[in-house]
Protein backbone atom coordinates (compact mmCIF):
# COMPACT_ATOMS: atom_id res chain seq x y z
CA UNK A 1 0.00 0.00 0.00
CA UNK A 2 1.63 3.27 -1.21
CA UNK A 3 1.89 6.30 1.67
CA UNK A 4 0.74 9.25 0.00
CA UNK A 5 3.14 12.22 -0.22
CA UNK A 6 2.69 15.06 2.89
CA UNK A 7 1.51 18.91 1.80
CA UNK A 8 4.47 20.78 2.28
CA UNK A 9 3.62 24.61 3.84
CA UNK A 10 5.91 27.04 3.48
CA UNK A 11 5.81 29.50 6.39
CA UNK A 12 8.27 32.46 6.41
CA UNK A 13 10.87 32.70 9.61
CA UNK A 14 9.94 35.99 10.16
CA UNK A 15 6.57 35.81 10.83
CA UNK A 16 7.35 33.80 14.03
CA UNK A 17 10.09 36.74 15.56
CA UNK A 18 8.09 40.06 16.98
CA UNK A 19 11.05 41.93 16.54
CA UNK A 20 11.13 41.83 12.96
CA UNK A 21 8.97 44.14 10.27
CA UNK A 22 7.98 43.01 7.26
CA UNK A 23 6.35 45.89 5.71
CA UNK A 24 4.76 49.22 6.14
CA UNK A 25 1.51 49.32 6.93
CA UNK A 26 -1.59 51.65 5.78
CA UNK A 27 -2.13 54.30 7.02
CA UNK A 28 1.26 55.98 7.34
CA UNK A 29 0.25 57.22 10.51
CA UNK A 30 -1.14 54.94 13.47
CA UNK A 31 -3.29 55.73 16.34
CA UNK A 32 -0.51 56.77 18.69
CA UNK A 33 0.79 59.19 15.88
CA UNK A 34 4.07 57.45 14.73
CA UNK A 35 4.60 57.62 11.16
CA UNK A 36 5.26 54.46 9.25
CA UNK A 37 3.53 51.92 11.09
CA UNK A 38 5.08 48.37 10.37
CA UNK A 39 3.44 44.52 9.97
CA UNK A 40 4.73 42.00 12.19
CA UNK A 41 3.67 39.12 9.42
CA UNK A 42 3.42 37.91 5.79
CA UNK A 43 0.36 38.21 5.37
CA UNK A 44 -0.49 41.65 7.20
CA UNK A 45 2.09 43.09 4.45
CA UNK A 46 0.28 41.27 1.47
CA UNK A 47 -2.45 42.83 2.72
CA UNK A 48 -1.12 46.68 2.74
CA UNK A 49 0.41 45.88 -0.54
CA UNK A 50 -3.04 44.57 -2.32
CA UNK A 51 -4.38 47.71 -1.07
CA UNK A 52 -1.55 49.97 -2.46
CA UNK A 53 -2.06 48.41 -5.79
CA UNK A 54 -6.19 48.72 -5.36
CA UNK A 55 -5.92 52.35 -4.19
CA UNK A 56 -3.18 53.28 -6.98
CA UNK A 57 -4.23 54.06 -10.29
CA UNK A 58 -2.68 53.10 -13.45
CA UNK A 59 -0.06 55.78 -14.50
CA UNK A 60 0.13 57.27 -10.88
CA UNK A 61 3.85 55.56 -10.16
CA UNK A 62 6.62 57.21 -12.18
CA UNK A 63 8.34 54.48 -14.73
CA UNK A 64 5.61 51.52 -14.02
CA UNK A 65 2.17 53.03 -15.78
CA UNK A 66 0.84 49.61 -15.44
CA UNK A 67 0.96 49.47 -11.54
CA UNK A 68 -2.48 49.90 -10.44
CA UNK A 69 -5.98 49.85 -11.41
CA UNK A 70 -8.79 51.39 -13.10
CA UNK A 71 -11.33 51.44 -10.55
CA UNK A 72 -11.91 54.86 -10.46
CA UNK A 73 -12.47 54.83 -14.01
CA UNK A 74 -15.47 52.67 -13.95
CA UNK A 75 -17.28 54.66 -10.97
CA UNK A 76 -19.48 56.61 -13.21
CA UNK A 77 -20.12 54.31 -16.20
CA UNK A 78 -23.70 53.88 -16.08
CA UNK A 79 -24.33 50.43 -16.50
CA UNK A 80 -24.32 49.22 -13.11
CA UNK A 81 -23.58 45.16 -13.45
CA UNK A 82 -21.12 45.39 -16.14
CA UNK A 83 -19.67 48.22 -14.39
CA UNK A 84 -18.94 45.40 -11.21
CA UNK A 85 -17.89 42.74 -13.55
CA UNK A 86 -15.27 45.25 -14.89
CA UNK A 87 -13.87 45.78 -11.63
CA UNK A 88 -13.72 42.31 -10.71
CA UNK A 89 -12.06 41.68 -13.82
CA UNK A 90 -9.70 44.38 -13.48
CA UNK A 91 -8.64 43.94 -9.45
CA UNK A 92 -7.88 39.83 -10.86
CA UNK A 93 -5.84 41.11 -13.45
CA UNK A 94 -3.94 43.73 -10.91
CA UNK A 95 -3.26 40.92 -8.66
CA UNK A 96 -2.33 38.43 -11.16
CA UNK A 97 0.30 40.61 -12.53
CA UNK A 98 1.55 42.38 -9.57
CA UNK A 99 1.06 39.77 -6.75
CA UNK A 100 1.26 36.66 -7.81
CA UNK A 101 2.08 35.39 -4.44
CA UNK A 102 -1.41 35.70 -3.69
CA UNK A 103 -4.41 33.17 -3.86
CA UNK A 104 -7.89 35.35 -3.66
CA UNK A 105 -10.35 33.23 -2.20
CA UNK A 106 -13.20 35.66 -2.09
CA UNK A 107 -14.37 38.46 -4.05
CA UNK A 108 -16.89 40.69 -3.98
CA UNK A 109 -17.77 43.86 -5.79
CA UNK A 110 -21.10 45.64 -4.89
CA UNK A 111 -22.78 48.88 -4.52
CA UNK A 112 -21.55 50.97 -1.74
CA UNK A 113 -24.86 52.00 0.67
CA UNK A 114 -27.26 53.28 -1.24
CA UNK A 115 -28.71 56.62 0.62
CA UNK A 116 -29.94 60.00 -0.48
CA UNK A 117 -29.79 63.06 1.10
CA UNK A 118 -26.81 64.66 2.17
CA UNK A 119 -24.85 61.50 2.98
CA UNK A 120 -25.28 60.08 -0.33
CA UNK A 121 -23.22 57.68 -0.81
CA UNK A 122 -24.35 55.74 -4.08
CA UNK A 123 -21.07 56.80 -6.25
CA UNK A 124 -19.13 54.57 -5.24
CA UNK A 125 -18.01 51.17 -4.72
CA UNK A 126 -17.62 48.53 -1.78
CA UNK A 127 -14.78 45.49 -2.34
CA UNK A 128 -14.55 43.00 -0.68
CA UNK A 129 -11.15 40.54 -0.69
CA UNK A 130 -10.07 37.73 1.03
CA UNK A 131 -6.79 35.93 0.29
CA UNK A 132 -3.98 33.72 1.39
CA UNK A 133 -0.73 33.52 0.20
CA UNK A 134 0.61 30.50 -1.89
CA UNK A 135 1.93 27.78 -0.07
CA UNK A 136 0.58 29.10 3.77
CA UNK A 137 -3.17 28.09 3.74
CA UNK A 138 -3.66 28.72 7.50
CA UNK A 139 -3.44 32.12 7.43
CA UNK A 140 -6.42 34.03 5.42
CA UNK A 141 -6.93 37.74 5.87
CA UNK A 142 -9.79 39.76 4.43
CA UNK A 143 -9.80 43.69 3.59
CA UNK A 144 -12.63 46.02 2.46
CA UNK A 145 -11.91 49.26 0.99
CA UNK A 146 -15.01 51.53 0.23
CA UNK A 147 -13.75 53.88 -3.16
CA UNK A 148 -15.73 56.89 -4.23
CA UNK A 149 -19.00 58.37 -3.09
CA UNK A 150 -19.71 61.39 -0.73
CA UNK A 151 -18.66 61.10 2.87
Amino acid sequence: MAIPPRKIFRINPADEDDRISVGIDLPLRDQNDSPFPQTRTTIKAAAANLKNLILTRKGERPFHPELGTSIYDFLFDPNMDEMLVNIEEEINNAIAKFLPYLIVTDLIVAVADQSYGFSDNFNGVRISISFTLAGNRFDEESIVLEIGGVE
